[in-house]
Formats: structure tokens, sequence, C-alpha cells
């Protein structure tokens, strides 16, 4: 009885062995066997053909299967006589373009929002009020790379590692990666429009305390539509995190837009092409959505 089992479990061991070796040959080993023959007979047929190229043909019929996880490769810093750190220079020492910077994230975010038809909850939003502090980053290389080994016929079987963009490997798994520790950043003072003053001369604090005193009326329906609105995107706010495309500036901090029924603060984080003059990404997370109006939920 023991022989027996013993028996068939080598039986079973050779059937799945010799399974994975015939799978292995018919779809791995065929594809290179029929274009190796291909190739042979255009020969036969066209030998004085000279401008047939190889290198192309090989390249078109290249199957690459890619084995295992990706794995981080080691991580490149720019160097001083890089382009993009003579670019990096240039604009760190214009201040002026530091606030152009600047105020083309903030009218891309308000404006953004203001035509997005999630934020009519905020009511009309005045583009040109609201305070922002925002920091100009220059990262210290380009962003983090990856390779993912496996089999590569071409027509024959190599086995090579493929690079992938930090990017394109965000897309594959779903997440962005944490963005690096940069060490050179330039800080901002908060700005504030001058229409945003709305403390009048003459007032007193205990004045305007009364005259705003909220009146005791039921809550209304758009008023806990915003609060649902609100809870939902604060639940669910993830500091925004982004690979910077090499040769790009990192421009993150927080953005306030103002509504005519409510106010929210932004946390955004993009990255800026100065040889382009454009933003050619944005992340954007909610950070803070206030009523104008507060009304005691509880009722009198």
């Amino acid at each position: 009885m023991l022989r027996l089992c013993a028996s068939s479990r080598r039986l079973l061991a050779g059937c799945i062995y010799t399974g994975a070796a015939v799978t292995w040959v018919h779809f791995v080993l065929a594809p290179t066997i029929e274009i190796v023959d291909e190739e042979e007979e255009e020969e036969g047929d066209e030998e004085e053909d000279d401008d047939w190229d190889e290198d192309e043909e090989y390249e078109d019929d290249a199957l690459f299967i890619p084995l295992g996880w990706t794995k981080p490769v080691p991580r490149r810093f720019y160097r001083g006589s890089d382009p993009e750190w003579q670019e990096f220079r240039k604009v760190a020492a214009d201040q002026k373009r530091h606030e152009q910077i600047r105020h083309k994230l903030v009218s891309l975010v308000r404006n953004h929002i203001a035509r997005d038809p999630a934020a009519k909850r905020l009511g009309h939003v005045d583009v040109t009020k609201g305070r922002y502090w925002l920091d100009i980053v220059f990262p210290d290389g380009p962003p983090q790379e990856y390779e993912r080994a496996g089999p590569k016929t071409d027509p024959t079987i190599d086995v090579l590692a493929r690079h992938l963009e930090a990017m394109q490997r965000a897309k594959q798994a779903g997440s962005n990666r944490p963005l690096a520790p940069p060490n050179t950043s330039e800080r901002t003072v908060a700005n504030t429009n001058t229409n945003t003053n709305t403390n009048t001369a003459g007032k007193t604090a205990a004045a305007e305390k009364h005259t705003n005193l909220p009146e005791f009326e039921p809550i209304p329906p758009q008023s806990i539509a915003l609060s649902i609105f609100s809870t939902t995107l604060l639940k669910n706010w993830k500091n925004p995190q982004l690979e910077a495309p090499r040769g790009t500036i990192i421009v993150t901090g927080l953005i306030e837009i103002r509504g005519d029924k409510a106010r929210t603060v932004l946390d955004v984080a993009a990255a800026y092409d100065p040889l382009i003059d454009k933003y050619v990404v944005l992340r954007v997370g909610s950070r803070l959505i206030q009523d104008k109006q507060q009304r005691p939920r509880g009722g009198r």
C-alpha cells in the first residue's frame, strides 16, 4: 500500500512537471521558433535586399514577461553641472518669479474650484479673496526609479530588469509614493488680499459679538448637506503626496477659497516646470470646510 502511494505521488509529480514544460514550450518557445523560421524563409527569398533591419524586426516581435515584484534602484541626485540644477539656480535667484509661480497656482486652483459643480455648496466663489501660504521646494534629484525582472525573447531568451518611472509604478500600484524630504525650500509669508479685511474702525469686540449672534432658527437642509459633505471630505482627507517629474519644482502649502456661504482651506502640492512655465502635476486635499453662519444643531 505504501509503495502504491509513493508511485502515485511520483506519477503525479511527473505529470505536473511535464505539463509545465509543455506550457513553457508552447507559449514562450513556439513564437520564437516561428519567428526564426520566418526570418530564414525571407532571407532565402530576398538575399539581394540589403535594407532589411534585423534589430527593428526583433524589437517588434520581442516579448517581455515580468516576474516578481518591482524593487527600487539606488536613487540618483542632481549634480551641479546638470541642466536641471542650473535652471533651479536661475529660479532661486529671481524673487519676482517666485511670486508669479505662487500666484499662478493660486489662480489655477481657485478658478477650478469656482467652476466645479461639486463646490456649489460654497456659494459664489470670489477668486480674488482669501489667504495662502505656499513653499517653493527644489528637489534633490529626479523621482525614484524601480526595476522589474523577467525573461525576454528577442528571439533568444534573456533575463533582464526593466526600469519603471516612479509615476508609472504609482499608476500600476494605484497609490502614490511618499515625497522624499528635500533640503532646500523657500518659505513665504501668508498673503492677505486687501479686500479680505472685514473689521471696520470704531467697532468693539463686544459690539461685533452682539451683532453676529446667530438666530435660533431651524437648520436649513442646505446647511445639513454642507455639514455631511464636509464631514465626508475631512474623514477621507490625506495629505497630498507626489513625486515631481524630472526638472520640475515642487510648490506646496495651503490655499483658502471663500464663497458667500462657506469657505474651505485646501492642502495643495504641485509640480511646476520652469522651462514651459506650466504646472504639470497637481494634488489637492481638503483641510477645512466651514459654514459662514453656524446655528446650534441641537435647537433652542
